[in-house]
C-alpha cells in the first residue's frame, strides 16, 4: 500500500536532514581521530616493513588489538601500550588467489591466511615460501614482512 503523499513529504524532509556516510563530522575531534588512527596504522607498517610484529594492549582491560584500533574492542578506551609480538603461530583458515586483483596478474596463484599468533591474537597475511600444496590449517607459520615497492605488507613463511 503507498504513502499518503504528506506521509512521503516528511519522510522525504527527515531523510535531508540526517547526514549521511559521506557526510563529514561536524566535530573537530573526529578529524583528529580518524588522524590518530591514520598515524598509528603507519607505524604498525613501518614497523613491519623492518621486520618488527607489534600490537596494542589496552591499558585499561588488557585486551590486545592487531592491527592497531582506535578503540579497544573489549572496553571502547583508547589508552593504548605498544607491545613487540614474537611472529609465530598456526594457520586457522587460508584460500588460494586464481584470479588476481588489478596490477597483480603475475603474481597469481597465491595464498592468504588467517593466522593465530602465539599470544592468542589472530592476523590475516599472505603466505610466502610454502607451496600450496603443502597448505593446511594448523600450520606453524612465522612473521616475514612483504615488500611490495614503497609498501610493506604482512606475510607469513616457513617456521
Amino acid at each position: 500500500m503507498a504513502k499518503p503523499a504528506c506521509a512521503r513529504s516528511r519522510a522525504r524532509a527527515r531523510a535531508s536532514r540526517t547526514p549521511s556516510a559521506a557526510t563529514p563530522p561536524r566535530s573537530s575531534s573526529a578529524f583528529s581521530a580518524v588522524a590518530e588512527r591514520v598515524v598509528t596504522l603507519k607505524h604498525f607498517f613501518e614497523e613491519a616493513r623492518a621486520g618488527r610484529l607489534t600490537a596494542i594492549r589496552c591499558r585499561r582491560c588488557g585486551d590486545l588489538a592487531i592491527p592497531p584500533k582506535e578503540f579497544c574492542p573489549a572496553c571502547q578506551e583508547r589508552d593504548w601500550a605498544p607491545i613487540p609480538l614474537a611472529g609465530g603461530g598456526a594457520i586457522t583458515s587460508f584460500t588460494v588467489i586464481r584470479v588476481a586483483p588489478r596490477g597483480r596478474a603475475a603474481e597469481v596463484p597465491y595464498a592468504v591466511a588467517v593466522v593465530r599468533l602465539e599470544e592468542g591474537v589472530s592476523l590475516l597475511g599472505r603466505i610466502v615460501d610454502i607451496s600450496l600444496e603443502t597448505l593446511r590449517v594448523g600450520l606453524p607459520v612465522r612473521f616475514r614482512p612483504l615488500i611490495m615497492g614503497e609498501q610493506a605488507a604482512i606475510g607469513f613463511g616457513p617456521v
